[in-house]
């Protein structure tokens, strides 16, 4: 059982059918006052994150312990992957050899650009602009190979990327199914390692009582209060009640949903 409190605005007075007298006098105020709705329902936290890794390995490190919270971005476990780690090593040695590959095509074509220009003792025109065009092809394969390796090196990182488990959105650990030194092969891979949840987001779904649906309304502020934490509240709004009552054993209630 959920209770609900419904903040109802309402004007209080006082002192109305009889002469009022200096002593009698009050002030007039508008206040609030506090309607408790008892609801049968249960909360929900529509964000939800089921993470694994992307790939088999040893898992090396798990950062984090059941109800933690924890931020975007944080690493919350590491698969152990050396040969992983060596390709991305490998793949950046070849964007580096390609880079120079890439610069030395470029001189060789500015240097076969500037003989043709300014003329080569003992080589015709012909020649020359044949170079040119040699190192002018030269330079573009360089450039084609350039990409190339930097598109090995974008996936062999992206393969590292799934071997470590990052939190998408800050929230709370809600359960963790790994621990260090665990193998996760491919037929575990579809099986959450862990489970995060955006606690700041909170659904109330449940039913109120047709007696007490007439002091609901959509967009009304609400106090979600549960039995279990009587001393704690969560701050919220209605954000939807049903059109049509639902009997149940003879009572009629309305399906309705407060959001925080």
């Amino acid at each position: 059982m959920v209770v609900i409190g419904i903040v109802l605005a309402i004007v209080l007075t006082r002192g109305a059918g009889r002469e009022a007298t200096p002593s009698d006098t009050v002030v007039v105020t508008r206040g609030e006052i506090l309607r408790t709705v008892l609801v049968d329902g249960s909360l929900v936290m529509p964000n939800k994150a089921y993470l694994s890794f992307g790939v088999t390995g040893t898992v090396t490190e798990v950062l984090a312990d059941e109800g933690d919270n924890v931020t975007k971005d944080q690493v919350l476990a590491r698969l152990d992957v050396p040969s992983l780690e060596s390709s991305v090593e490998v793949a950046e040695l070849q964007v580096e050899i390609a880079e120079e590959q890439v610069k030395s095509a470029r001189a060789q074509y500015e240097i076969a650009q500037i003989n043709l220009d300014e003329g080569v003792p003992g080589q015709s025109e012909d020649v020359l602009e044949q170079q040119v065009d040699a190192a002018k092809a030269y330079w573009k394969t360089a450039k084609l190979n350039l990409e190339i390796a930097e598109l090995s090196l974008e996936s062999a990182e992206l393969n590292l990327e799934k071997a470590v488990i990052v939190a998408p959105f800050d929230g709370v650990v809600t359960d963790i199914t790994i621990t260090e030194g665990k193998d996760v092969s491919t037929a575990t891979l579809a099986t959450p390692a862990i489970t995060l949840v955006d606690t700041s987001e909170i659904e109330m779904r449940g039913f109120i009582d047709e007696i007490d649906i007439a002091m609901v309304k959509v967009g009304q502020a609400a106090n979600i209060i549960l039995d279990a934490l009587p001393d704690e509240e969560v701050n919220g709004e209605v954000a939807f009640i049903s059109l049509v009552g639902t009997t149940l054993a003879g009572v009629v209630s309305y399906d309705t949903t407060i959001s925080s």
